[in-house]
């Protein structure tokens, strides 16, 4: 008995060296009563699997990444950059240098990510940059869409790596609009806002109340606001008081009072009350003529009655 449990014992030490000698191997070393994890030199100079989104192969520890907030029509949109986007040298670039160094990433077939874009929307600040980014950001929205149909990994060794860039969608952020749409009306293209709105599914853009409310405030002429009051109900967005009051101001502003007219007998019509625009020399709206026609034709039958009583 003395004799098998000594083999027995042994075995047990035997097996806790192996079990010592594994971990060691894998680099875990006891520390009180936490584990760390240390990963091997060939693990560590693998690249991560934030590699195509922006990060360098040869980056060995995270640094975290900078977060950039603005503020576009009132609504707060932040934004990321990594580490690796400020090696890059994304920051101090142009529109034309940032738009550049987005296509030598498509030719080394390293896809940008969605916060390049928005670093790229961030810095326009005239006309042609905003059709550049406009540009920038429809390759972006087809090459997603191209990489998610595709079998080719472009650079995604890793399987589960591509199924998580693939699997997301392939337009942007909500408030993407919004940011782009402030960006060109303070560039002065307001006409590339609203066709970004209404082609919002050519660029990848998701249509937001913010960003329709924001164009009615900056349309120039009566046809941009027709289009942006159509995106507004193609979207399925409910029509109320403030919206409404928003398209008639925005008709009127343009200098175009008959059509700030008819959109408050639509409204009127439909139940919607747009107020009048102060400042601005409008008609009555239609239910308030309607109430004031049959007053007036009420007093014009009394005044009728009252006369023939004394005849």
């Amino acid at each position: 008995l003395g004799s098998r449990t000594g083999v027995r014992a042994d075995t047990m030490w035997s097996a806790f060296g192996i079990l010592r000698g594994a971990r060691r191997a894998c680099g875990w070393s006891p520390s009180g009563s936490a584990r760390h994890f240390r990963a091997p030199a060939v693990y560590a100079a693998a690249p991560d699997a934030g590699s195509a989104g922006g990060a360098s192969p040869g980056e060995t520890a995270r640094v975290p990444s900078t977060v950039v907030r603005g503020t576009y029509a009132g609504v707060n949109v932040a934004y990321t950059v990594t580490h690796g986007d400020d090696q890059r040298g994304y920051p101090g670039m142009t529109v034309a240098e940032m738009c550049a160094a987005l296509e030598k990433r498509y030719e080394a077939k390293r896809p940008p990510a969605e916060r390049h874009i928005h670093q790229l929307i961030d810095k326009v600040t005239t006309p042609e940059d905003a059709r550049a980014a406009a540009r920038a950001v429809a390759r972006f929205r087809a090459e997603r869409a191209f990489l998610a149909a595709g079998d080719e990994a472009w650079g995604l060794t890793n399987d589960d790596v591509k199924r998580k860039q693939t699997q997301k969608r392939h337009g942007l952020h909500p408030k993407s609009l919004l940011m782009f749409a402030e960006k060109c009306v303070a560039a002065g293209d307001v006409a590339l806002a609203v066709d970004a709105l209404e082609k919002r599914h050519v660029f990848g853009f998701e249509a937001s109340r913010a960003a329709c409310e924001r164009l009615l405030e900056a349309c120039e002429t009566s046809e941009q606001v027709l289009r942006t009051y159509a995106a507004f109900r193609k979207e399925g967005f409910e029509v109320d008081g403030a919206i409404a009051t928003a398209t008639v101001a925005a008709a009127a502003r343009v200098g175009d009072s008959d059509a700030a007219e008819r959109w408050m007998g639509t409204f009127a019509a439909a139940g919607v009350r747009a107020e009048k625009p102060s400042g601005i020399g409008l008609l009555e709206p239609a239910f308030e003529r309607e109430d004031s026609s049959s007053d007036s034709s009420r007093e014009h039958d009394d005044r009728f009655a009252s006369s023939e009583e004394k005849a």
